[in-house]
């Protein structure tokens, strides 16, 4: 086995062995963030000295692996510095409920986007959705107008312009609907709206409560290249990389 080949297999091993000591350590947050960052460090003054003894700095096998353990450390570390602070900003703190803390499936699921969306005080009871045909049959039917103001009234950790940019509306028609809430939205809005919500619900599943999800949401992003996921979400191509990466996420996997 070559030199470097060796160097790559003792990265990659670092990595494994830093997720092993993550997740064994998932009730105490201040010893997981520990663990991951000195596994960050550790990794990060390997791949530098490795950098340091090839002659043309080409991606080699062992600078691949390196890239990729600082990637993956990196985003573990922002992941726990979110967490803790989410949990200091909780006044009172308050435990997340069991639908918050694992992702609701099925009809469940849809329950749950509906609430993110103003619940019974925006839904007329016959026509709340609770399948994915009903959800089709609701935004081609025009979701009700209330359910935008109340996303901008509850979305408290995202500024209300990249709320609209995510939606495709001018700040100029929300003050002009204001006199008319009763209107539905068009299908166009509706479907982006429900899909915010929809990643804002999956968000809140991963991350534990609502404020974390949403910090995440405007966050940068190693994995989306430094980009905030709420910023990609103005194109269907941008929302489908978002939605990968809390797929990633769910199942372990941080880049």
């Amino acid at each position: 086995m070559s030199a470097e080949k060796s160097e790559a297999n003792e990265i990659e091993a670092s990595i494994a062995a830093a997720l092993a000591r993550l997740r064994g350590k998932a009730d105490d947050d201040s010893e997981a963030m520990k663990a991951i960052n000195d596994a960050f460090h550790s990794l990060r003054d390997q791949v530098e000295a490795l950098m340091g003894q090839l002659p043309d700095k080409s991606e080699t096998t062992a600078m691949a692996a390196g890239r990729r353990g600082l990637a993956s450390a990196d985003d573990m570390v922002l992941f726990m510095q979110r967490r803790a602070k989410a949990s200091a900003d909780l006044e009172p703190p308050s435990p997340p409920t069991q639908i918050e803390r694992d992702p609701p499936e099925g009809d469940e699921f849809i329950n749950e986007i509906v609430k993110r969306l103003g619940g019974r005080q925006v839904w007329p009871k016959a026509k709340t959705p609770t399948t994915r045909l009903e959800v089709h049959e609701a935004i081609q039917r025009g979701i009700p107008g209330r359910a935008l103001g109340f996303v901008l009234d509850h979305v408290t950790e995202i500024p209300s312009d990249k709320l609209l940019d995510v939606i495709g509306i001018s700040q100029r028609t929300v003050q002009r609907r204001a006199g008319a809430p009763e209107v539905p939205l068009s299908q166009d809005q509706g479907g982006r709206l429900w899909k915010f919500a929809e990643i804002l619900t999956a968000a809140i599943g991963l991350f534990g409560d609502r404020k974390s999800a949403e910090r995440w949401l405007d966050s940068p992003a190693i994995a989306l290249e430094q980009n905030a996921p709420v910023d990609l979400m103005t194109t269907q191509t941008g929302t489908e990389l978002v939605e990968q990466l809390l797929t990633r996420l769910e199942h372990g996997v941080y880049t």
